[in-house]
């Protein structure tokens, strides 16, 4: 039970950056990658996860930019390590990848 006080704030945080990547995905016909990736950032940072300021942990790839449609494609590479109350640590690595279509209308 006391991991779960360590473990769970981490997990829901990262599911979070998931859910706010799986969002601006679908959005990015109006979107630039550096508009991506900066609101990414914030989102992160927003959630307390430093790690996702590294670079390359946010990595945000559109592709058919230049037609009406498209796919884009948000990257999550980081590691945090996680002290169990000093006894030992545990290393959560995140490797999410969200992919969606997108259209200009």
């Amino acid at each position: 039970l006391a991991a779960a006080f360590k473990i769970v704030p981490y997990w829901w945080a990262v599911d979070q950056l998931v859910s706010t990547a799986d969002e601006l995905a679908s959005r990015a016909g109006t979107l630039s990658p550096a508009t991506l990736n900066a609101q990414m950032k914030a989102k992160a940072g927003e959630l307390e996860l430093g790690e996702a300021h590294a670079p390359g942990a946010i990595n945000v790839n559109i592709s058919g930019s230049s037609g009406s449609s498209g796919n884009c494609t948000i990257s999550l590479r980081f590691s945090r390590d996680i002290d169990m109350y000093g006894i030992t640590k545990i290393t959560w690595n995140t490797d999410k990848r969200v992919s969606k279509p997108w259209a200009r209308y």
